[in-house]
């Protein structure tokens, strides 16, 4: 930015200088007083921009102060598994029940996998270790728009034991 700057002072110079040399009979007086107002513009936004600069250099290098620690301590245990630790798993039962491209969402979002068979038919996959496992209402209501294609995996000792289909798990909620 400087190097900017400084080209556009040197060009202006230069076209005063040209001005100065063919000024006979001060003719091109108006021109100067032209060309250093100009100058005085350049230098004056150059100062103002190098400024603005540095203060953002600063603002940015002051490290983060510290207003509350927090210490968080578990209930119990939970309700649905952690992706991360589970994904060779998911992905080998996939592959074995026909279906491929499986995706690992970050734990404990909306689902926990995704896969397809090879016609293009989604799979959203939530994984659980607990077989009585009952989504809330609030969850059960942001999966509305995937409900038919979302199933509930329970897991046991790193093994898949069983797979519901989560419209079963509501129905079955809803008869009890």
């Amino acid at each position: 930015m400087d190097k900017t700057f400084k080209k556009q002072i040197d060009d202006l110079i230069e076209r005063r200088g040209i001005y100065e040399q063919d000024n006979d009979d001060n003719r091109n007086g108006a021109l100067i007083k032209q060309v250093d107002a100009n100058l005085i513009d350049v230098e004056m936004r150059k100062e103002r921009r190098l400024s603005l600069v540095q203060r953002q250099k600063n603002i940015g290098m002051k490290p983060p102060k510290r207003i509350a620690q927090l210490e968080v301590i578990p209930r119990g245990r939970s309700q649905r598994i952690i992706c991360v630790d589970y994904v060779d798993i998911i992905q080998d039962y996939e592959r074995q029940n026909g279906r491929g491209n499986t995706k690992i969402f970050n734990p404990f979002s909306l689902v926990d996998f995704y896969s397809e068979r090879f016609n293009g038919e989604p799979r959203f996959i939530i994984g659980t270790e607990n077989q009585d496992y009952q989504p809330s209402e609030e969850y059960l209501e942001d999966l509305t728009d995937i409900v038919d294609f979302t199933y509930m995996y329970i897991i046991k000792d790193r093994t898949i034991l069983r797979e519901k289909k989560l419209r079963e798990v509501i129905h079955n909620s809803l008869v009890n």
